[in-house]
C-alpha cells in the first residue's frame, strides 16, 4: 500500500539508532571511518588542507556503507556519524576539524596567545569560544532549481572561465578542484543510493518512485514535489552530519515549494491528504537524528514588495506537524501585519497544546536592521531567517563564534579587573573602590570592563575567521554560492556577498539588577558602602544575610516596567550593540551583535561569585533579555514593556524575548486572540523575537517527580526545544522557577 501507512511505519523508521545497513556497501563502523579519515590526512599532509578535506569526503561518500529503508519515502542514511551525540564527535568530519583547530592554535603566529586569551574567558566563566560552522544557510534558491548535477555544472564553467582569464593561482585552482571532487563523490552516491534502492524495488511500492527519483537527481533538478524534498533531506544529511558544516535552515520551504505543491495537485499526482503524510515521513527525519539544536525551517513573511506568503502549503505543514509530537524540526514564523491572523492563532493553538518548538520572529525589523550590513534594496528585500531566531541577508555568512557575560563586568569593577574566584587578571584597571564617589563612576567602570570582554571576544573571533579555511573548508556549501563559485573562494574565506561574525552577549538581566542594587542601596540609600558590599559578596552573604533578602526581595528590578532598571538594560544593550558594530572583520564587513543566553546563564552561573542584586555564588544567571526568574512580578505585559525599553535593531542575529503563560489564562478561544494580541504588539513595540511555554509550575514539579507520566511534555529553552524528562535537574529547576511567576 502506498499511502495511508504513516502510523503503520513509525516506530519502525529509526534507521540513524538502529542502522541496517546494505551488505557490501561499506564500511559500518564509526572508528573503522575515522582511522581512516586520519590516515587521508598523514598521507597528504603537506597538502592545502581544502584538497585533504575534499579526499576525505570522497572517501566517506563512496566508501562508507548506506542503508536505503523501504518503509520511508525518505529513508536515506550513510554510516560513520552517531546520533544524539552518543559519541563525541558526533558528526563524520569533527573530529578533524577539531583536530586542524588545535593544530592551528600551534602553528599560527598568534595561536598561543589567542588560546591563552580563550581559555582565561572560559575559567573565569566570563564567555566561550570555538570556531563556529553550526550556523551556515544553504543557498536553497540555487540548491533546488539546479540540483546536484546542475550545481557541479556551474562550478566547471567558472573554473573553465578563470583558467581562460589566466587568473588561477593555487589557492583557486585548489578551491575549484575540491569543489568538483566533492560534488561529483555527491552524484556517485545518488547513484549507490539507487542501486540500493533497486535492490528493494519490490519490496515496497515506495521504493520504484524513490529509485526513479534518486536516478532523476543524479542526472538533474528536481521537477516534483517529492524530488524536491528528497533533495532536501539528502543535501542536509551530508552537508551537516558528513562535512560537519549544520545546515541551520532548510528555507522558507512554503515559499520554495509552493510551485511544486499546486503542480502535483493540479495534475491529480498527489491529494492534500498525500502531501501531509509525506510531511509527516519528512519532518521525522530530523527528529530521530536527534539534533541537539533542532533543524530550523521557515514559514511566511512578505516577499518583500508588502504580498503575504502565507498559503494553504503554511497551513498544511502546521497540521502534519501539529499531528506528530516532535521537537524537530523548530518553526519559525516570520511575522508582518499582513500574516493572518487565522495563521498566527493556529501557530499559537499549537503551543498552548504542548507543541513549543516554534517562534515568532518580527520581518519589519529584521529587514530594517539589515541595514546594517548592506545599502542594496534589493538584497534587504530577500530576508533568510536561520539558526534559532537570526535574521541574515540570504547571500550571507555568520559565524557564531564567541559570547561573553554581562555580569562579569560587575565583578570585574569590584576588583579592579581581576577575577575574583580565580585570582586572573581578566580586565583592565579602572580604580580602586574608594574612587567610585558617584555611581555614575561605577558604571562606567562597569561598561569599560564590559568593552573590554568585547574586545577579547572579537580578537578571537577574527582569529577564527582568520583561518576557517584551515580548520573547516567548505566545499560542499560553497558550491550554492554563485558568488563564492564567481571568485573561486570558500563561502567561510571571502566567498560570499556579506559575512557578518556574530558576537554574543548574554546575561543581561542578572546585571541591569546588580548595578540597580548598587546604585540603590549604595548611593541613593546609604545603606551599605560598595567595601562593604564586595565583603558580603566576598563571603557569599554569609554574616549578610539581612542585606541578602533586603536586596533579593526589593520589587524594583528589570522586567517589571519600572524606568530604574529598564534605563540601565537600554544603556547597556544600545552602547555594547553600537561597539560591536563598529568593529569589522578581516574581510570589512561589520559584526553582527547577538543577545541571546541559551543555557549560558547556567554555565556562567557555576563560575560567577555572589552578585550586589542578592544571587548566592554559582547559582545561574538570567537568560535571553528576560528578567531574573521570579523578578518579573507585574504580569506579562510589564515584562515585555520592559524588554522592548531595547533597541533590538542593533541585534540582528538574535533578541529573543521568553514567555510563560498559564493555562488560565490563555483558556478558550479568546486566550488565542490574547496570545496573537501578545505577538503583534511585542513587535509593534520593537520586539525582535517572542517565544515560550504555557504551563503551570505544579505540571512541570509533577514532571520532575514522575517522568514516566510526561515522557512527550516538551517545553521551550532558547531557540528550541526539549523533552523536559531529557533535561538536566539545573535546567528542570530553572523552568520550574520561571513558571512560579507566571
Amino acid at each position: 500500500m502506498l499511502w495511508n501507512t504513516f502510523e503503520q511505519d513509525k516506530e519502525k523508521l529509526d534507521r540513524y539508532h538502529n542502522p541496517n545497513w546494505e551488505a557490501g556497501s561499506g564500511l559500518t563502523d564509526y572508528d573503522d571511518i575515522q582511522r581512516e579519515i586520519y590516515r587521508i590526512k598523514e598521507e597528504h599532509i603537506d597538502e592545502p588542507h581544502p584538497q585533504v578535506f575534499a579526499k576525505m569526503i570522497e572517501f566517506v561518500l563512496t566508501k562508507a556503507a548506506i542503508e536505503v529503508r523501504p518503509i520511508d519515502w525518505f529513508g536515506l542514511n550513510i554510516a560513520g556519524w552517531v546520533p544524539d551525540r552518543a559519541k563525541f564527535p558526533y558528526r563524520v568530519m569533527q573530529g578533524l576539524i577539531q583536530t586542524w583547530e588545535e593544530e592551528m592554535y600551534t602553528h599560527a603566529e598568534d595561536g598561543p596567545e589567542i588560546l591563552a586569551l580563550r581559555e582565561l574567558h572560559v575559567a573565569c566563566g566570563a564567555g566561550w569560544s570555538y570556531p563556529d560552522n553550526d550556523h551556515s544557510k544553504p543557498y536553497w534558491d540555487d540548491i533546488l532549481p539546479l540540483g546536484i548535477p546542475g550545481l557541479l555544472a556551474r562550478v566547471r564553467y567558472y573554473r573553465d572561465e578563470k583558467i581562460k582569464s589566466g587568473d588561477y593561482p593555487d589557492e583557486v585552482r585548489d578551491f575549484y578542484e575540491g569543489v568538483i571532487r566533492v560534488y561529483e563523490a555527491l552524484i556517485a552516491l545518488l547513484y549507490r543510493f539507487a542501486a540500493c534502492a533497486e535492490k528493494h524495488i519490490t519490496e515496497n511500492e515506495k521504493m520504484p518512485i524513490m529509485h526513479a527519483a534518486l536516478l532523476k537527481l543524479a542526472e538533474g533538478a528536481p521537477t516534483t514535489l517529492y524530488e524536491v524534498m528528497l533533495l532536501t533531506y539528502f543535501y542536509t544529511l551530508i552537508q551537516e552530519y558528513v562535512t560537519g558544516i549544520q545546515t541551520r535552515t532548510l528555507g522558507n520551504i512554503d515559499t520554495l515549494w509552493r510551485p511544486y505543491y499546486e503542480k502535483a495537485l493540479a495534475d491529480g499526482s498527489l491529494t492534500r491528504e498525500n502531501v501531509k503524510e509525506l510531511f509527516k515521513y519528512f519532518y521525522m527525519q530530523y527528529e530521530m537524528a536527534g539534533h541537539p539544536h533542532a533543524q530550523p525551517v521557515f514559514f511566511g513573511g512578505t516577499d518583500g514588495e508588502g504580498n503575504d506568503l502565507v498559503n494553504d502549503l503554511s497551513y498544511l505543514c502546521l497540521e502534519a506537524y501539529e499531528e506528530l509530537n516532535i521537537i524537530s524540526p523548530k518553526l519559525q514564523i516570520a511575522v508582518s501585519e499582513k500574516t493572518p491572523h487565522e495563521f498566527l492563532k493556529k501557530c499559537c493553538d499549537m503551543i498552548r497544546a504542548g507543541h513549543t518548538a516554534i517562534a515568532f520572529v518580527n520581518e519589519e525589523l529584521g529587514r530594517a536592521s539589515m541595514s546594517l550590513f548592506t545599502d542594496d534594496p534589493e538584497d534587504v528585500k530577500r530576508l533568510s531567517l536561520s539558526g534559532c531566531y537570526n535574521f541574515s541577508l540570504k547571500e550571507n555568512v555568520q559565524p557564531e563564534s564567541v559570547g561573553i557575560s554581562f555580569v562579569k563586568g560587575v565583578e570585574l569593577a569590584f576588583h579592579n579587573g581581576i577575577d575574583p574566584l580565580t585570582g586572573n587578571k581578566l580586565g583592565i584597571e579602572t580604580g580602586e573602590l574608594s574612587t567610585f564617589d558617584t555611581f555614575d563612576k561605577f558604571y562606567r567602570a562597569y561598561m569599560a570592563q564590559t568593552f573590554k570582554l568585547v574586545e577579547d571576544a572579537i580578537r578571537i573571533s577574527d582569529f577564527y575567521d582568520r583561518h576557517f579555511i584551515e580548520m573547516s573548508p567548505s566545499p560542499m556549501l560553497s558550491a550554492n554560492f554563485e558568488y563564492a563559485i564567481r571568485q573561486g573562494k570558500d563561502v567561510y574565506f571571502n566567498g560570499s556577498k556579506y559575512h557578518n561574525t556574530v558576537i554574543t552577549v548574554s546575561c543581561l538581566a542578572t546585571a541591569v539588577d546588580s548595578l540597580y542594587a548598587v546604585k540603590k542601596y549604595v548611593y541613593d540609600l546609604g545603606i551599605v558602602s560598595l567595601e562593604e558590599l564586595r565583603t558580603a559578596l566576598q563571603n557569599n552573604w554569609v554574616g549578610y544575610e539581612n542585606l541578602q533578602k533586603m536586596i533579593s526581595s526589593d520589587p524594583e528590578k528589570y522586567g517589571n516596567n519600572l524606568e530604574g532598571p529598564d534605563a540601565i538594560a537600554a544603556d547597556i544593550m544600545k552602547k555594547v550593540g553600537e561597539l560591536i558594530i563598529s568593529h569589522r572583520t578581516w574581510l570589512g564587513h561589520p559584526y553582527s551583535p547577538d543577545a541571546e543566553g541559551i543555557v549560558h546563564g547556567i554555565n556562567y552561573g557555576k563560575k560567577t561569585g555572589a552578585t550586589p542584586d542578592g544571587r548566592f555564588a554559582f547559582d545561574q544567571l538570567s537568560k535571553n533579555l528576560q528578567s531574573v526568574f521570579g523578578c518579573d512580578r507585574r504580569g506579562v505585559l510589564a515584562y515585555i514593556n520592559s524588554v522592548t525599553k531595547i533597541d533590538a535593531f542593533l541585534y540582528p542575529n538574535g533578541a529573543p524575548i521568553d514567555f510563560v503563560l498559564h493555562p488560565t489564562a490563555v483558556a478558550g478561544d479568546e486566550g488565542l486572540d490574547v496570545m496573537v494580541s501578545l505577538i503583534r504588539s511585542t513587535f509593534r513595540k520593537g520586539g525582535a523575537a517572542i517565544q515560550g511555554n504555557v504551563y503551570s509550575a505544579e505540571l512541570l514539579r509533577d514532571a520532575q517527580k514522575n517522568p514516566e507520566k510526561y515522557k512527550g511534555l516538551q517545553v521551550r529553552l532558547c531557540g528550541w526545544s526539549q523533552y523536559f524528562n531529557k533535561l538536566s535537574r539545573d535546567e528542570q529547576d530553572m523552568l520550574i522557577r520561571q513558571a512560579e511567576t507566571a
